[in-house]
């Protein structure tokens, strides 16, 4: 007859000493049962198939237990022994990169500690103490080249999987991030450029997300440095291929530097996606536009304005072209995140504001009679994109 273990109250598993990781529990070889001792039947089956000295049994998984063993008696030197002769079982592993980590009874070695990390890492199990040890040598350089958005990706699969330390550490970075966040906004709707770049590359330090990227790409559109602007607009994509507004803010980049045909392959990308379809007609007709394709422009413009971008609608009477809009049904739009882990898009939003109709109006009245109306609507144009 089993019962439940009480070595490891029946979770099958053992917190280490310094309560860092856990290894499977030695007494009942990670099942959370044993056999009841107090039935002298069963005695010796219990002691031979549920539990291991240090003099008893050779299977990975039972030097791995024996090493525990010695980890939390202190004896780091004895533990070291036992798990490279279990060296294929995953907690054994991880067991070793903390050690070489640490320096535990053993020369601390950042190469070694990455080795072993990695293999239980990306064993079958995945385990999650191994995946937040990598993160840290990612995040530290230890052991490998320093990759932060590697880090901050391998510590977010570790927090939710339920490592404690990774959960603080992507709690506190978020909040860091967040901060840096509302002050690159901030400083962007004062015009101070400089500093929204600034904030956003801190706030990208802290979470490297296809939303960050995005945000800082938009300021540099701002500030026409269209280069840097496509740059981040390119990475936002590699992390996210489902972001519509990096495709399409590149798009109106690729315009002002006149590279027209990857205007029109970026706004082809949106249609087919089915996303901000008043957006991605306006940039491509804008792209004809220039091409001196006038048909291919008008079509799509008008294409523009049915779908609710009345801004298209200023650009057609400049073609000669009065129209009155169509009430296109916009598709439902999908649940998509610009994020390139799980939570982050509540921590990156934009934030949405009364002030900004207010700026609409006060810019419009200004392009009309004061300023050049071409390069007015194509910064409208971008609040509009974002608040579609």
């Amino acid at each position: 007859m089993k019962v439940m273990c009480t070595k490891c109250d029946g979770t099958g598993k053992l917190l280490s000493s310094d309560q860092s990781y856990t290894l499977t529990c030695y007494v009942c070889a990670g099942t959370g049962r044993v056999e009841d001792n107090s039935s002298s039947s069963n005695n010796s089956s219990s002691n031979n198939s549920n539990s291991y000295t240090s003099s008893g049994g050779t299977s990975p998984t039972a030097y791995c237990n024996q090493g525990l063993k010695a980890y939390n008696a202190g004896n780091f030197a004895e533990a070291e022994r036992l798990w490279l002769l279990g060296k294929s079982d995953h907690d054994a592993q991880t067991g070793l990169g903390h050690l070489y980590y640490n320096g535990e009874g053993v020369k601390q070695d950042y190469k070694q500690a990455f080795m072993w990390y990695e293999k239980a890492a990306y064993g079958m199990f995945r385990d999650k103490n191994a995946i937040a040890g990598l993160g840290n040598c990612y995040l530290n350089g230890y052991g490998v080249a320093q990759d932060k958005a590697k880090a901050i990706e391998l510590l977010t699969e570790a927090a939710e999987n339920g490592h404690a330390g990774s959960i603080k550490f992507i709690n506190n970075m978020n909040d860091k991030a967040q901060s840096f966040i509302d002050e690159g906004e901030r400083l962007a709707e004062q015009g101070d450029y400089e500093g929204a770049v600034a904030a956003f590359t801190n706030a990208l330090s802290h979470q490297p997300t296809a939303k960050n990227y995005s945000n800082r790409g938009s300021v540099y559109s701002k500030k026409e440095d269209y280069d840097k602007a496509i740059a981040d607009y390119t990475v936002a994509i590699s992390m996210n291929s489902d972001d519509s507004f990096s495709y399409l803010m590149r798009a109106s980049a690729y315009i002002e530097l006149s590279e027209y045909d990857k205007a029109i392959a970026d706004s082809n990308k949106v249609i087919k996606m089915e996303d901000r379809l008043g957006a991605a007609y306006f940039f491509r007709g804008r792209a004809y536009s220039k091409k001196n394709e006038e048909e291919q422009a008008i079509k799509d413009l008008k294409m523009a304005a049915d779908y609710g971008f009345e801004i298209a609608l200023k650009y057609l009477k400049d073609l000669n072209i009065e129209y009155t809009p169509k009430k296109r049904k916009l598709p439902v739009k999908k649940d998509k995140s610009s994020s390139s882990y799980a939570g982050a898009n509540k921590n990156a939003k934009v934030k949405k504001s009364g002030k900004g109709k207010a700026f609409i109006v006060v810019i419009v009245i200004a392009a009309v009679l004061f300023f050049n109306r071409n390069f007015i609507i194509d910064f409208i144009s971008i609040w509009v994109i974002n608040h579609q």
